[in-house]
């Protein structure tokens, strides 16, 4: 595994420190942690990481800085997020824990060169646990039982730059955001082509010749089950098929890609979305 040293931002919330913490652990040979906290969390996070990483060589900063921020306190945190980038001997990768707004804008500020993650950890669970969990079983606040599967949290990464469209037809599923939705491949053939249309239409108009041009020309479409006798009719049918799928998604996939209808006119409720 690679080596590297950790910089972590700090505050009083502390499950995103020990599961940040283990989930680089899992991935790279941690050979410093330099925690970067304030006065009021110092202690906590020095016991936590004591009692989760005995192994771990930290050293901890913040015994100056108070969390409300006063210049003296960012003057503070500043010098001390500096001390440990230049004490670092291996590259260095960041972890925004927690901490308040002066914290990380100084944090972040100052880490732009190297990469950064924050926990990603699902919001039932935030307060349940304190190292990454996967496939469990447990108990809500009425007392259902509830089963997740998978990952419970996850490092995700900042500065992170995206090089695929904001909305996109691929592969049967409208993409959107990191959202997805299902479709058949006639389902997503005719979204796709409404798209392409620039998100309205008009069922007044004959698409029946272009729509099945488009769908000859493209590799995800060209075969029987995408190609109609008559574009308008099946266009209708299906646009209450896959208004039906989105609005079982994310509230922003519902808010932004539902096909709404004006009299014979077609169009998504915010055509903005297909804005790059």
């Amino acid at each position: 595994m690679n080596p590297i040293e950790v910089l972590v931002e700090c505050g009083t919330t502390y499950q995103p420190l020990t599961i940040g913490l283990q989930l680089l652990k899992n991935t790279h040979d941690i050979k410093r942690v330099h925690v970067l906290t304030t006065y009021s969390a110092y202690d906590g996070a020095r016991k936590l990481i004591e009692e989760f990483f005995p192994d771990l060589n930290v050293i901890y900063y913040g015994e100056f800085v108070d969390a409300d921020g006063k210049l003296e306190d960012q003057h503070e945190f500043r010098s001390n997020v500096a001390s440990a980038i230049s004490y670092a001997k291996h590259p260095i990768i960041g972890l925004l824990a927690s901490g308040t707004g002066w914290m990380t804008w100084i944090f972040s500020r100052m880490m732009e060169e190297y990469p950064c993650y924050y926990v990603k950890t699902r919001k039932e669970f935030e307060d349940k646990c304190f190292l990454p969990q996967e496939n469990i079983i447990g108990t809500d606040d009425e007392g259902n039982v509830y089963r997740h599967e998978g990952v419970v949290s996850m490092l995700m990464p900042l500065q992170g730059s995206i090089e695929k469209p904001r909305l996109a037809v691929r592969d049967r599923k409208i993409s959107f955001l990191g959202h997805e939705v299902s479709l058949t491949m006639q389902e997503a053939a005719m979204y796709d082509y409404l798209l392409r249309c620039g998100g309205e239409l008009s069922s007044n108009e004959d698409h029946t010749d272009a729509y099945n041009a488009f769908c000859e020309s493209h590799e995800d479409y060209d075969t029987e089950r995408s190609l109609v006798d008559e574009f308008t009719p099946r266009f209708r049918q299906n646009v209450s098929k896959i208004n039906g799928k989105i609005e079982e998604a994310h509230p922003i996939v519902v808010r932004h890609l539902l096909i709404e209808r004006e009299g014979e006119r077609f169009r998504l409720r915010t055509v903005e979305s297909l804005q790059p």
